[in-house]
């Protein structure tokens, strides 16, 4: 009986049985002990094989699964002056359980910024049932509160109790240049108006949570020159290497930078300076950003 054994590691044992009793001599000891050494390199070979070949399947169905995420997001920005919109998603893994999205709603547009809790998989298709919830109830209900409330409802029955999500819905009137929201415990996004900032944060809890939950709803008078800013945790929570977050306080300084630009420019300067505070540390969670510019 010898064992087969790699780099100190028992993987099993080789055994040999004769019909007579016999006394193994010391060549073929040593022959049996040359076989369970290759043996043993063998089996470790075909070990790491069957894992690779599983992990180019786990890879090949999770870039399945980020390309269908990815389609989920609006392909382009919808046109409705006076509005300038531009929106950036970067999942920090292959899935993210981040989403932004834009709902045409006869002559209105939805906005809706949303962050599931974790990552990967399984935020992935939170993710997507949030949207879908918020997609089919924002298109039948009038008001936002009703809508946010739907969505809790419908989270909360199919899910466990670890699994939320912080959500913000906004309509756009062009019309009126009016701004009707809802937010459910979202990060608040912010309105850069002649250098000063305000948050809009009325709302209520996370969805997912507290079942038959009452949100309130807000509405704000938008005027030309408005840039609104919505981001998910992903950006104020990126740490560079001396582990500092980039934080509100920078996001804001960031923000009145960006007053005279537009929705694009806009975007890409917060984004770069996120980059810049960073340098080359690896973001540790998915960020998504959408700007929205009131024009002239």
């Amino acid at each position: 009986c010898i064992g087969l054994i790699f780099q100190k590691r028992g993987l099993g044992v080789i055994q040999l049985f004769t019909g007579t009793a016999h006394d193994f001599t010391g060549f073929e000891i040593d022959l049996v002990k040359a076989i369970a050494r290759l043996l043993a390199t063998a089996i470790h070979s075909s070990r790491l094989e069957q894992q690779r070949n599983r992990r180019r399947t786990e890879l090949r169905q999770l870039r399945l699964a980020a390309d269908v995420q990815r389609r989920m997001l609006p392909r382009a920005m919808p046109r409705i002056p006076p509005f300038d919109i531009a929106a950036r998603y970067v999942p920090s893994l292959e899935v993210s359980g981040d989403f932004y999205d834009l709902i045409n709603l006869d002559g209105h547009l939805g906005v809706a910024i949303g962050d599931v809790v974790g990552k990967g998989v399984a935020a992935g298709l939170l993710m997507a049932s949030v949207r879908t919830a918020l997609r089919a109830f924002a298109q039948d209900l009038y008001h936002l509160d009703h809508v946010i409330a739907r969505v809790n409802n419908a989270l909360e029955r199919d899910t466990i109790d670890r699994e939320f999500a912080t959500l913000f819905y906004g309509v756009l009137d062009p019309r009126r240049l009016r701004l009707t929201y809802c937010n459910a415990g979202h990060d608040p996004p912010m309105l850069l108006r002649d250098g000063a900032i305000q948050y809009l944060d009325v709302g209520g809890m996370m969805v997912g949570v507290c079942p038959d939950h009452r949100y309130d709803k807000a509405v704000i008078e938008l005027q030309a020159g408005d840039l609104l800013l919505l981001h998910t945790d992903g950006l104020s929570d990126t740490l560079n290497f001396q582990q500092q977050r980039f934080g509100r306080d920078r996001i804001e300084s960031a923000l009145r930078q960006t007053a005279a630009l537009n929705a694009e420019a806009a975007m890409g300067h917060i984004l770069w300076q996120m980059r810049c505070f960073t340098g080359l540390n690896d973001p540790t969670d998915d960020t998504t950003v959408v700007v929205i510019k009131v024009g002239r």
